[in-house]
């Protein structure tokens, strides 16, 4: 079947035509980032690197923001769209443009109440101006496209719309951006007395794990239109191929990213720093993150696929498994049994966990439901 929007005959083309632009874009981000931070760092103020590393959490935050109304009306667009509910795309559209728009006048207000003036200082103000205007740039770019591209998105003030559903679906995808952080809050106060050098070996094999964490991410993301279109198509025996491709896709794409820090963590680690003793330390700490990085990157798609064929219950249940409840529960039990090893050991073990209890959802919601999505051939 040719669709309108998606070609239907060959949806693992449509897969990657959809994924490797957001991919993409996420490696331009993380070089963004990285220069962000090198020219703040050349003013050798040490309160604006201070305060540059305070913000980390309050981006985190907006970004769970956006995810509310992007994962939230990502999903229930791409099954109108299946379902070739045009009207229902328009009010949709509409209403997370400008959710998202007043959430964030919201959101810079209070950011602007509270803020502290040091982090407006003069070395501070051309990277905040330059900020500034980028994000200001890709707004008005997008803006360019959706009118002169786009004959179903609408910006045009539309009441009518499921914002529940919206709300409900993106909140799920919100939690994975909160939960992330608090768990790595957790995480160094429990490697806070086997002391400073251990913490900071933490943050380095997190910042390294971090690229593989965001590829396998925005590959998981990439296909969630594709998802949502064939299920509001009901072209579920489609949709079952694309799944069991996409799985093993991330599965496989898992452990070729991790295998190379698997096998030379201390020539990564020493990139980063030069001394020993953080090396040894971090580059345990890198294999065992290695040891879940399968699962990890399978937890990631589930959830995604969950999000995006409006299934609310298993969304909000991995949201808050693999680096939320599931890993706090494993932390602190595998803390008390087995001390320091224990508390390396309980991410992989939590992405152990949380993989079972995405297949589990998926057999339950799919494989046992009338569409039978089953991942076996």
């Amino acid at each position: 079947m040719q669709s309108m929007i998606f070609d239907s005959n060959h949806p693992v083309r449509e897969y990657f035509k959809l994924s490797l632009p957001v991919v993409l874009s996420m490696l331009v981000s993380l070089i963004y980032n990285l220069a962000d931070t090198f020219f703040i760092g050349r003013t050798n103020n040490a309160d604006l690197v201070a305060g540059v590393s305070l913000c980390v959490p309050v981006f985190t935050l907006l970004m769970a923001f956006g995810n509310i109304y992007g994962q939230g009306g990502n999903s229930l667009i791409s099954r109108a769209l299946g379902k070739q509910n045009h009207d229902l795309v328009r009010h949709i559209s509409s209403f997370c443009f400008w959710g998202a728009l007043l959430t964030g006048v919201g959101l810079t207000f209070v950011g602007l109440v509270f803020s502290k003036p040091i982090l407006m200082s003069l070395g501070a103000q051309g990277a905040a101006i330059a900020t500034v205007l980028g994000y200001v740039a890709t707004d008005l770019y997008f803006l360019y496209v959706l009118r002169k591209k786009s004959s179903l998105l609408s910006l045009r003030w539309k009441a009518q719309a499921d914002k529940k559903e919206i709300l409900g679906i993106g909140a799920s995808a919100a939690i994975t951006n909160i939960t992330q952080s608090v768990c790595i809050i957790l995480m160094n106060q429990c490697l806070l007395p086997y002391g400073s050098e251990q913490i900071a070996a933490m943050g380095i094999v997190l910042k390294v794990t971090m690229i593989v964490q965001l590829l396998l991410t925005e590959f998981a993301f990439g296909g969630a239109p594709l998802y949502g279109y064939l299920f509001g198509s009901q072209n579920f025996g489609t949709l079952k191929k694309l799944i069991r491709f996409c799985a093993l896709w991330m599965g496989g794409l898992a452990l070729a990213l991790s295998l190379p820090l698997f096998c030379f963590p201390k020539a990564l680690l020493s990139v980063f720093i030069q001394v020993n003793t953080v090396i040894e330390a971090g580059a345990t700490m890198l294999r065992w993150q290695c040891a879940g990085m399968v699962f990890g990157g399978l937890v990631l798609f589930f959830t995604v696929l969950f999000q995006t064929t409006g299934k609310m219950a298993p969304s909000y249940i991995l949201s808050l498994s693999r680096q939320g409840i599931v890993f706090v529960v494993v932390l602190f039990v595998l803390k008390s049994a087995f001390g320091y090893s224990g508390i390396l050991a309980s991410q992989a073990v939590a992405d152990w966990f949380s993989a079972a209890i995405a297949l589990g959802l998926y057999r339950s919601v799919f494989v046992r439901s009338s569409q039978t999505l089953s991942l076996e051939k």
